[in-house]
């Protein structure tokens, strides 16, 4: 293999080393179908603890909805902890 020309003045470049593009490896599949299973049961959990300690008329149960729906867990966790700890009074 030549030695790559520099267009300014005819000295040769450095060679490249050996580089190569890798193909793309199939992504593996979740390694247990019980993490998502356990996902969900957590969510369902959450769902029934967060809908006995809100009020009918709660308005935070439409964001709970929102959350179930779109299968938040963060969102849900967030509206529990409100929940849970009532709001201090200064």
């Amino acid at each position: 293999m030549k030695p790559a020309v520099d267009s300014k003045g005819g000295n040769p470049a450095p060679a490249e080393e050996g580089s190569s593009v890798r193909d793309r490896t199939q992504s593996r599949p979740p390694s247990s179908p019980d993490l998502r299973l356990s996902r969900e049961l957590r969510m369902q959990q959450k769902l029934l603890e967060a809908e006995s300690l809100l009020e009918r008329t709660d308005s935070r149960r439409r964001l709970l909805q929102a959350a179930a729906m779109r299968g938040d867990e963060g969102l849900m966790d967030a509206i529990l902890s409100t929940l849970r700890d009532p709001p201090k009074t200064l």
